[in-house]
């Protein structure tokens, strides 16, 4: 097989998808940029559909390389395409990248202008199936500008090929795919597909031994008080502001937040606080397998989602990882994570701090039913929201989207 021009790969000598044939369709995952958080979006899904066929996981490297906390991880294709974001540049590059795609389902995650309209394409020429995979809705932007703000905003487009009218252009392609799968029933409901919320490795996400959480604990300086662990990459629609407000507010002054995720310009203006600022922990990014570990040293986490049509189509994969470690869980009003939590964790109402506070006390005051909780929400993430229930749910798509005759995919799904 000759290689691709201008293609890094990191390991697919050890899983060429032409040289190895799989008992299934092959797959090629889409993700608009390598160094991009949506890289581990699409990782995790690589782990879920691999016992289906041989996956490889392709995207753009707009000059950043691959995400730091995932260039250990094989079968990455990064297609350098530095200039992807400007027109007329897009139009070379986008061909380069599109010539990448070898699988026969191509997987494109999000629609942005170089993944499902790319695609889309593609799969005319190489009779590939597609299926759209969304995580969240990417046109909310477009659709909450002024008019003068879209006129803007298209014009914004001819240097910004990611523009919020250029997403937003991009969802009539939505209905050319084969199948849509959605993260969120509000999204796949929108989009007229299938919701399969993402799923977590039950094997990787386990409390930490006790010594290790005291020892981390203490290197951080985090002292003997309660503290709330964030896990993410910390924007406004992620509440941390709203959070901060409860935790000044309860009835527990050495109570902390720890942040653990990378340094953003929301997080340093709440850092900046001179009565917030000192309960904050920030640890900058992390790599994804030490993570069990950093969510281990809470006594709960806190998702104070706004309620923002952006956010009622988003569940975060942290309520997840959170759910699998054992760490009691409290959420906002948002999305899908009232049915997710029900019996399992605490619901507050969105931008509601002295509610939040006053569940902060209630966690803090009461660690046995805390725990009694977060047990029931491991077992919970267990049977609903594992690797494995992802990767079933997954597969029924898949058998229907599949190339005729390559539907059956080793588990009794035809097409």
């Amino acid at each position: 097989m000759k290689p691709i021009p201008n293609v890094s790969r990191r390991s697919l000598a050890k899983a060429d998808l032409q040289s190895r044939p799989p008992s299934g369709p092959r797959f090629s995952i889409l993700v608009p940029d390598v160094a991009g958080n949506v890289l581990g979006a699409g990782l995790m899904l690589k782990r879920a559909l691999e016992p289906l066929g041989a996956v490889e996981v392709v995207g753009p490297d707009l000059g950043h390389g691959i995400n730091p906390m995932y260039r250990h991880v094989e079968g990455i294709t990064a297609v350098p395409c530095p200039r992807l974001y400007r027109l007329p540049d897009f139009w070379r590059e986008r061909g380069r990248l599109a010539a990448a795609l070898r699988g026969e389902v191509l997987v494109a995650v999000k629609a942005y202008p170089f993944t499902l309209p790319l695609a889309v394409r593609r799969a005319r020429t190489t009779g590939a199936r597609v299926v759209a995979f969304l995580d969240e809705w990417d046109g909310a932007e477009w659709h909450g500008l002024s008019a003068v703000r879209r006129i803007r905003n298209v014009v914004s487009t001819l240097t910004d090929t990611g523009s919020a009218f250029a997403r937003a252009w991009s969802e009539r392609w939505i209905r050319r795919a084969d199948a849509v799968v959605a993260t969120s029933q509000t999204l796949a409901a929108r989009f007229d597909g299938v919701a399969i919320p993402q799923g977590v490795d039950m094997d990787l996400f386990r409390r930490a031994a006790p010594e290790r959480i005291e020892a981390k604990r203490r290197d951080l300086g985090l002292g003997s008080g309660p503290v709330v662990v964030f896990g993410g990459v910390a924007r406004p629609h992620k509440g941390l502001d709203l959070t901060l407000r409860a935790l000044l507010a309860c009835g527990h002054p050495e109570a902390r937040l720890l942040v653990v995720g990378p340094e953003t310009e929301y997080l340093a203006e709440l850092r900046k606080d001179p009565a917030a600022g000192p309960r904050v922990v920030a640890t900058g990014a992390v790599p994804q397998t030490d993570m069990p570990l950093w969510l281990s040293l809470g006594d709960v986490t806190v998702l104070a989602q706004q309620d923002t049509p952006l956010a009622r189509t988003q569940v975060p994969c942290k309520v997840f990882e959170a759910m699998a470690v054992g760490l009691p869980v409290i959420a906002t009003d948002v999305s899908d994570l009232r049915g997710i939590l029900d019996g399992c964790g605490w619901v507050v109402p969105p931008g509601d701090a002295p509610s939040l506070a006053q569940t902060l006390d209630a966690v803090f005051g009461d660690p046995e039913e805390a725990r009694r909780r977060a047990d029931l929400a491991r077992e919970n993430a267990r049977r609903r929201y594992s690797l494995e229930a992802m990767r079933t749910a997954w597969a029924e798509v898949v058998g229907r989207a599949a190339p005729p005759g390559r539907g059956d995919l080793g588990l009794g799904i035809r097409d």
